[in-house]
Parts: structure tokens; C-alpha cells; sequence
């Protein structure tokens, strides 16, 4: 077995859906959901709270990263004082709906294209097929999901978790893209 599927056969691990407006402009309007992954702090008696997690990116799943972390902080300080919280941020992993951009034969075509050519041409035939991407994205979508799937959602997302979770403040860990998240949440969050 991979380790993803060793960390998620972990017996202590929790699953859950959140739900949320794909526009938090429209709350009312068409919702998306995504995926929630917890693995409980060893001890209770000792809980500090929740420590959500972004592997970065952007586009990788927080849930995988988080069962894989749950067996780095096994028995340490943080895995006995903290929730280890993970979560596929919108468009991508478990979220639905997903983005999906490409057929598998598109996909393969692109892997192909070396892109190396910085020749006038070479930039405006990389430019055409990036806006040829977008298009195609915008097609197979939607672009009411592609207008909001930004950092500037996630960081809403993650409030949300954060309330869900019943947590007064937000602990949270970010790599690389997530760096940024945690920076935006920090903006558009001070209290919290």
C-alpha cells in the first residue's frame, strides 16, 4: 500500500464535508463543498485546539498532508496538545465540484510541449496556448467556479473551519503557497 492509503486506514483519523457559498457575495447562491480531515489530539486532558494545515501549491490537498503528518507527530507535543486538521481547499482533491481543465489527451499534449522557445513567435504561440488553457478551464468549469476559487476564498474557507472546528482562534501551519494563505488570513482575519 502507498502511504497515503497507510495514513488514511488510521483508525483515530475523522472525515467530514464543509459546505460553503462559491460566492460568499451571493451566500444564498450555488454552494461547493470540500473535504475535512482530523486526527484528534492524543490527549484530551492536555488539548491546546485544532492546528489546520496547507501543503501550498496551490492545488494540493490538505488532507492528504495531514494524515501524513499525523504519524510524523505521534506521541510528540504536538500530536498529544493538538487536532491535526487538513482539508482539499476549493477546486481541487475531494472538493466538488472540481476544476477540471483538460481531457487526459489534452493533459498529455501539454506534458509534451517543451515550451523553450523564447524566440517572439516561440512567446506568442506560449501566450495563444495559455489563453487556450483559460478557455478551456472557463468551459469545462464554469467561470462563476474559476472567478472564485482564489485566496481569497480559501482564506474564508478556513474561517469557516476554524468555527466549525469551535475554535476561538486559528492555528495554522502553511508550506510554500500556504505561506501566503496564512498571510491573507492574517489580513482578513486579525481577531481571529
Amino acid at each position: 500500500t502507498s502511504l497515503d492509503e497507510q495514513a488514511f486506514q488510521n483508525e483515530d483519523i475523522e472525515c467530514a464535508r464543509v459546505e460553503v457559498p462559491v460566492d460568499y457575495t451571493r451566500p444564498q447562491g450555488e454552494t461547493l463543498s470540500f473535504g475535512l480531515l482530523r486526527k484528534p489530539a492524543e490527549d484530551p486532558s492536555r488539548r491546546i485546539g485544532s492546528l489546520l494545515v496547507n501543503p501550498g501549491g496551490p492545488g494540493a490537498s490538505g488532507m492528504r498532508s495531514a494524515a501524513g503528518l499525523a504519524t510524523s507527530v505521534q506521541g510528540n507535543e504536538l500530536g498529544q496538545r493538538f487536532d491535526l486538521v487538513g482539508f482539499d481547499p476549493r477546486g481541487v482533491g475531494s472538493s466538488e465540484p472540481k476544476i477540471e481543465c483538460l481531457s487526459g489527451a489534452q493533459r498529455d499534449a501539454e506534458r509534451l510541449d517543451a515550451d523553450a522557445d523564447a524566440s517572439p513567435q516561440g512567446v506568442q504561440r506560449n501566450e495563444q496556448e495559455n489563453r487556450d488553457y483559460a478557455a478551456e478551464c472557463a468551459r469545462r468549469s464554469g467561470e462563476d467556479l474559476l472567478a472564485n476559487v482564489g485566496t481569497r476564498e480559501v482564506v474564508k474557507d478556513m474561517d469557516v473551519i476554524r468555527s466549525a472546528l469551535g475554535d476561538r482562534k486559528l492555528t495554522y501551519l502553511g508550506y510554500s503557497y500556504g505561506t501566503r494563505i496564512g498571510s491573507e488570513y492574517g489580513e482578513q482575519f486579525p481577531g481571529n
